[in-house]
C-alpha cells in the first residue's frame, strides 16, 4: 500500500502528536524555540519562488528541498516533478503537506485561500475568521485520511479540541505576507487556473520525507535540484556553511543544479551594513563561495509586490555543476 509507504518515521508520530498537543497547551518542550523558530511551520514561501524556479529542469528530474510551508514542493510539482525529497528540521511537515494537498484536491479557489491564509497579517484573523475553519477541515477530511493515515491523525486531533486560532497561532510562524503578494510568489495560487492545474498534478504525488537537522546530512541521495531556500540567512561563520557546501554538493547529479542563498531586498550593487546577515556582505561572499557561484539572479523581491514603485528586488545564489571552464556565470574567472 502506497499510503504506508509513504509513512515516514512511524515510531515518531506520537512525540510529534504529544509535542503538538502541548504547544496547543502552552507548554514549550525544551529546544522548541531554538534554531530561530524552525520547529514551527510557516504558513507560505516567505521567498519569490517564481523569481528563481525557472533556473531548475523539474521534468523526469529528481529535487531536494528545506522548506516547511511546504510552497517548494508544490511549485516543483507544478512545474512538472514527481520525484521530491523535502529534508527539514520541523517536526510537522509532512503532516502540513498532507492537509494542504488535501485542501487543494477538495476545496475550490476562493475556499483554498479562506481556509489557509491569514488574509491581511499581521491583522491576525481580523479581517479572515474563516482560517483553519471546522467546516472546510470536515469537507476536506475523508481525502486527508485517505492520502495520509497520520496526518489525518495529527490534525484530527487538534481541530476537534483546540479553536482554529489557537492552532495558527502556536503551531505555526507568524512571518506570513498578504494574499497579494502570496499569489504573485506562488504560481499554484496566482489564479484559478492555475489552481486547477495543481489539483491534477499533485494528486499522485508523495514526496519523501526526512525530519531532521540537514546539516548533518543523514540520509541523502543524489538529486538533479537542490533548494536551500534562505538557510543562508541564519549562518554566522560563512566558512562553516561553505564546507557544509562542499558536502552538500556531492549529493548533486553530475548535470544539477543548486540554489544555496536567498537575499531579501538585496541586489548586485546593494551596500552591506554592519547589523546585516553574513551572507549579505556580497563582496566577501562572491570570494568566499567562487568556486559554488554560476548566477547571481536578481528579481521583484517580496517587498517589491507591495511597494511596486519602489522596484525592490531578492536575489538569489545558484550553482550549477555543468559549465565551461573558467567561466563563473556573470562572475569573472581570475587567475
Amino acid at each position: 500500500d502506497g499510503r504506508v509507504q509513504n509513512i515516514v518515521n512511524h515510531s515518531y508520530f506520537n512525540s510529534h502528536l504529544n509535542w503538538a498537543v502541548s504547544v496547543m497547551e502552552g507548554y514549550y518542550p525544551e529546544g522548541f524555540f531554538e534554531r530561530n523558530g524552525f520547529f514551527q511551520l510557516y504558513p507560505f514561501t516567505t521567498e519569490n519562488l517564481c523569481g528563481y524556479f525557472d533556473a531548475f529542469d523539474f521534468q523526469n528530474r529528481s529535487f531536494l528541498t528545506v522548506g516547511s510551508s511546504l510552497d517548494q514542493v508544490i511549485l516543483a510539482i507544478f512545474m512538472g516533478c514527481s520525484d521530491v525529497t523535502v529534508y527539514d528540521i520541523c517536526p510537522f511537515t509532512k503532516y502540513y503537506f498532507y492537509l494542504k494537498k488535501a485542501g487543494i484536491m477538495v476545496l475550490d479557489y476562493q475556499e483554498f485561500l479562506d481556509y489557509f491564509c491569514y488574509v491581511d497579517y499581521p491583522k491576525t484573523f481580523h479581517d479572515n475568521r474563516h482560517v483553519f475553519n471546522l467546516e472546510s477541515y470536515k469537507k476536506l477530511g475523508n481525502a486527508l485520511r485517505l492520502l495520509d493515515y497520520e496526518s489525518f491523525l495529527f490534525w484530527d486531533e487538534l481541530f476537534c479540541n483546540y479553536s482554529n486560532e489557537t492552532i495558527r497561532r502556536r503551531l505555526f510562524t507568524r512571518d506570513e505576507s498578504k494574499v497579494k503578494v502570496l499569489k504573485n510568489c506562488n504560481l499554484y495560487m496566482r489564479d484559478i487556473e492555475n489552481f486547477y492545474q495543481i489539483k491534477k498534478k499533485i494528486q499522485r504525488i508523495q514526496p519523501k520525507f526526512k525530519i531532521g537537522d540537514i546539516y548533518q546530512l543523514d540520509g541523502l541521495g543524489v538529486y538533479d535540484n537542490i533548494c536551500l531556500s534562505n538557510l543562508a540567512c541564519y549562518v554566522e561563520d560563512l566558512n562553516v556553511y561553505l564546507e557544509f557546501i562542499k558536502n552538500i554538493v556531492g549529493h548533486l547529479s553530475s548535470d544539477g543544479v543548486m540554489q544555496w542563498a536567498y537575499l531579501y531586498d538585496t541586489k548586485r550593487d546593494t551596500k552591506y551594513q554592519e547589523d546585516w546577515q553574513a551572507i549579505y556582505n556580497l563582496e566577501y561572499t562572491f570570494q568566499v563561495f567562487r568556486e559554488y557561484l554560476s548566477e547571481f539572479k536578481s528579481f521583484t523581491g517580496v517587498q517589491g509586490f507591495l511597494f511596486e514603485e519602489e522596484k525592490l528586488m531578492d536575489s538569489t545564489l545558484i550553482y550549477k555543476r555543468v559549465r565551461k571552464e573558467g567561466y563563473y556565470g556573470d562572475f569573472e574567472s581570475k587567475s
